[in-house]
């Protein structure tokens, strides 16, 4: 069986698997969307479909609605002749629009928002639904193809894959359509909740979480603002790869856990235009079930770079 044969199969699969999710969802959800969940080890998603201002309980998801509700016209649909896009001026960074294509079989993203891309360290602007590859992009290419089958607006909220550092996503989607009644795109709120990271940056030092292998999955605002990181970065970075510190964890966060265990560490190491003294704590954690490094930062010296 040659490559191009296997790939064709899988497209096929795939196919099928979306067709088969998105005639569940139009019509109420069910099992299928708890399988392609479980299969990653995570909770199946929540739907509910043409949801009230009192379903919306998370204020940014109620000030999207309320926006969205603004721009309704007569027959309370909101179309693409009417879409202003600066009325989301404050929360463009969460926001998505997608275009749709080739009879909502394609959905390519128009734009992006930035506090997103951030959070999946991967910017998907111009990029389709089938580039995130894997059970998530089955889940996002159902759940639009269905808002284009029903054109109504839907309520979702999920679990990213675990390399995600959020716990789950909240997701208020809109259809836009044309004169003709027809989706042409699509926009949507994207709110991250994550119960870790909000403790995280109440903190005054520089917190990176990191994978058991030992990839930054986290950089908290202290961290982002003390090391000059930029928004962006690749999937398998590593502390030493963002700050120029390179420590020695010779205990896995599973053993840190189990032995009640934190490590402590003196580094010298480059911010910005200082050379600064650290002490560094590392302990264990658990994250959606999954070990992790927290690792903090405590700045104890500062003096200028030689020149």
């Amino acid at each position: 069986m040659t490559s191009d044969t296997v790939q064709t199969d899988q497209n096929r699969d795939r196919k099928t698997r979306v067709e088969a999710l998105v005639a569940e969802l139009v019509v109420d959800y069910g099992s299928g969307f708890r399988d392609l969940f479980g299969e990653i080890g995570a909770r199946p998603p929540f739907f509910l479909w043409s949801p009230k201002a009192s379903d919306v309980y998370n204020p940014d998801l109620l000030k999207f609605f309320e926006i969205c509700q603004g721009q309704l016209d007569e027959t309370g649909r909101l179309r693409q002749r009417n879409l202003n896009l600066d009325a989301f001026s404050s929360m463009l960074d969460r926001v998505i629009v997608i275009d749709v294509e080739e009879d909502a079989s394609v959905f390519r993203y128009a734009h992006y928002g930035s506090a997103i891309a951030q959070r999946y360290r991967r910017n998907m602007q111009g990029r389709t639904t089938a580039d995130f590859g894997g059970n998530i992009s089955v889940f996002f290419e159902a759940a639009y193809r269905a808002i284009c089958t029903r054109k109504a607006w839907l309520l979702s909220e999920h679990e990213p894959p675990s390399q995600v550092f959020v716990q789950r996503w909240k997701r208020l989607m809109v259809p836009i359509f044309d004169d003709k009644d027809e989706v042409l795109q699509i926009i949507l709120v994207n709110i991250p909740e994550n119960s870790l990271q909000a403790g995280l940056d109440l903190v005054a030092d520089p917190v990176f979480v990191l994978s058991a292998d030992k990839h930054v999955q986290y950089a908290n605002g202290m961290a982002q603002e003390v090391f000059s990181l930029e928004p962006l970065g690749p999937e398998d970075v590593t502390l030493k790869d963002l700050t120029g510190i390179d420590i020695r964890l010779y205990r896995t966060p599973q053993e840190l856990l189990g032995r009640k265990q934190v490590l402590n560490f003196d580094q010298k190491g480059p911010t910005g235009q200082l050379l600064e003294q650290f002490t560094l704590t590392v302990s264990g954690a658990l994250y959606r079930n999954s070990p992790i490094y927290v690792v903090i930062l405590r700045m104890i010296d500062q003096f200028p770079r030689p020149i």
